[in-house]
């Protein structure tokens, strides 16, 4: 969850905006995360159905992101100052709604080790 807290925060996202990242490279990066969420998504139908919900949650919003990044870096700020903040402005609501959710995923999944540690003690 580290891993999609920084792959969808704002300082990634305004260190690529004045980059001159490739939408190639971006679409490759989409791609790796679709595969580590899913397989969030698969270990959590498993073991942490609780979360489920909200990794569901993360994907979508993830989709929302990307779309809307890319869009970022082929609008040219200096050309079109409100289209580029219009995508902007979806990239951060997008990346408020994930931090929300991995924020809920971390918590979760804390709050179960730390019962299954108090579970092992206890037999001990």
């Amino acid at each position: 969850m580290s891993f999609i807290a920084l792959e969808y925060s704002q300082t990634k996202s305004i260190v690529e905006s004045s980059s001159n990242i490739s939408v190639d490279h971006l679409h490759e990066r989409y791609f790796k995360n679709c595969e580590r969420l899913h397989e969030a998504q698969a270990i959590a139908a498993l073991y942490y159905p609780d979360v489920s919900g909200a990794l569901d949650e993360i994907y979508g919003q993830s989709n929302i992101f990307w779309g809307n990044q890319e869009r970022v870096l082929q609008t040219d700020i200096n050309k079109d100052q409100d289209l580029w903040d219009k995508h902007f402005t979806e990239v951060l609501s997008a990346i408020n709604k994930i931090s929300k959710d991995v924020k809920s995923v971390q918590y979760s999944i804390r709050h179960r080790a730390t019962y299954i540690s108090k579970s092992i003690k206890q037999i001990q």
